[in-house]
């Protein structure tokens, strides 16, 4: 399996997890949202619907932020590491040095020079990354902001948009970091440990690694946030 291959599977494996959690949830929404018509407790204030549209944009938003981190951080171990950490080295030229001609009577042209085609996937996940931070990251931090302007503290606490956010996002960087890291951790130690050819079937950590290095950390935060509000506020003992 090339490596052009591998890190096509790897991305189809972890967009394919992430597709399957968003689908989840959008179904548990509905099953909220039809339990909460059949009770009479669904509320279509102009003031909720806003803070659906608050909660919906903002967990799309963060999510497009994460993309483009993977993005950025794959190419950052590219440089860190070297182009073949991240990406398929093929080195190739356009024809052999000294092919006949196409035609009778057309000399051939100059030799072929041969090109490194790993550095236009190194460049696209720059770009792209940059561009999916900046937007991601803008529009999760405007929508964010109104959903603190919408509602207090207190408010945000029992919400159950925000449970859903928040447990969304968890389960989102659950499922990658549990396919992603320890995909990573292999292809590291392969890369490392295997023989590699940088023109050859090989290991690229680079893919695996910048998906685990994203998501472990949002997974960590919205665990320990889950676990504080599992232990519920603290008292604090007064002095005698």
């Amino acid at each position: 399996m090339t490596t052009g291959r591998q890190g096509a599977k790897v991305r189809l494996i972890l967009s394919a997890v992430i597709a399957l959690a968003v689908l989840l949830l959008v179904i548990g929404g509905v099953v909220v949202v039809v339990l909460a018509i059949r009770q009479g407790r669904l509320d279509t204030s102009p003031r909720a619907l806003l803070r659906l549209y608050l909660y919906a944009l903002a967990f799309a938003s963060f999510l497009v932020f994460l993309f483009g981190a993977t993005s950025l951080v794959k190419a950052g171990l590219a440089t860190v590491a070297g182009r073949s950490f991240s990406y398929y080295q093929v080195t190739y030229a356009y024809g052999p040095q000294g092919a006949p001609p196409y035609k009778s009577g057309i000399a051939p042209g100059p030799p072929p020079v041969p090109t490194d085609q790993s550095e236009r996937p190194y460049r696209d996940d720059l770009v792209r990354g940059l561009a999916l931070i900046l937007t991601g990251g803008l529009l999760w931090l405007l929508h964010w902001l109104g959903i603190r302007a919408l509602d207090p503290p207190e408010v945000r606490r029992t919400s159950l948009l925000a449970a859903l956010y928040s447990g969304g996002l968890l389960a989102i960087a659950g499922l990658v970091t549990v396919v992603a890291l320890p995909w990573g951790i292999y292809s590291l130690l392969a890369y490392y440990v295997l023989p590699q050819d940088a023109n050859g079937p090989s290991n690229r950590p680079g893919d695996p690694l910048s998906y685990a290095i994203v998501f472990l950390p949002v997974l960590l935060y919205f665990l320990w946030r889950l676990v504080e509000r599992a232990r519920g506020p603290r008292v604090v003992a007064k002095a005698a």
